[in-house]
């Protein structure tokens, strides 16, 4: 539910880019997240029918008061009544929609508070953070005693190439859907992972993605098996998997 939430958040903001669009308002161009400090602040006041850039410019927080000079161009646009309707309406349904995610996340923290301990190991898996720990309890359990070793994991997740051959011939490597939740989480951490400086992962991911591209590369072996290994080492003893 959470995750459905937050791509309901995602859609929201892609509906508020477009009505800036339609004012001629270039505000994504500059700024990474519309959604952040600096562009509610900016939101906000255009609904309030503030149209000067030079204004809209100076609510800018953090690095984004660096490219001032390109927010006066980005914000110099048209905006009338029917677009500020259409924003109000918006941030409304982002608000609400950030509201029940955060009563989930009270909720998700209640039924992570016995598994604290593993919580904290999985948390030291580069790319995972606390909501990609409860996924992965939530998907996989607090333990990891049905397979037998990382790999078996991995395929069990639908996260290995596949392996049809005949004839001694192969005829395809496409990857099957499998769980989509946790597929879902380890492809995010998986992007996440490969962003972090002087990590293997990254390394990985950069001479693969060469030959492979970038898809393909985060899905490659061995980024989501190392997670697979790395979520074993990290859990208690008594439930860990034998390496692959």
């Amino acid at each position: 539910m959470r995750t459905k939430l937050k791509q309901e958040v995602a859609r929201a903001a892609n509906r508020i880019a477009k009505v800036l669009e339609d004012a001629q308002i270039k505000l994504g161009n500059v700024a990474s997240d519309i959604l952040g400090v600096s562009g509610r602040l900016m939101l906000h006041a255009l609904m309030q029918g503030e149209t000067d850039e030079k204004v809209l410019s100076q609510m800018a927080k953090g690095q984004l008061k660096k490219k001032k000079a390109e927010l006066r161009q980005a914000l110099r646009g048209s905006v009338r009544d029917h677009h500020r309707f259409q924003l109000r309406l918006l941030l409304q349904l982002v608000e609400n929609l950030e509201e029940q995610i955060f009563q989930l996340d009270l909720r998700i923290a209640q039924y992570l508070e016995p598994y604290e301990e593993t919580v904290q190991r999985l948390d030291g898996i580069p790319g995972v953070d606390r909501v990609g720990a409860a996924i992965i309890l939530a998907e996989i359990g607090p333990t990891v005693e049905p397979w037998e070793e990382a790999r078996k994991l991995a395929c069990w997740a639908c996260l290995c190439p596949g392996n049809r051959i005949s004839a001694n011939k192969r005829q395809s490597g496409r990857m099957r859907k499998g769980n989509r939740w946790l597929r879902g989480a380890f492809c995010q951490m998986a992007w996440t992972a490969t962003r972090k400086k002087g990590s293997y992962f990254k390394t990985q991911f950069r001479r693969l993605a060469r030959r492979r591209g970038n898809k393909r590369a985060v899905m490659a072996t061995p980024l989501e098996r190392r997670l697979a290994a790395d979520f074993r080492e990290r859990l208690p003893a008594e439930s860990r998997i034998t390496p692959p």
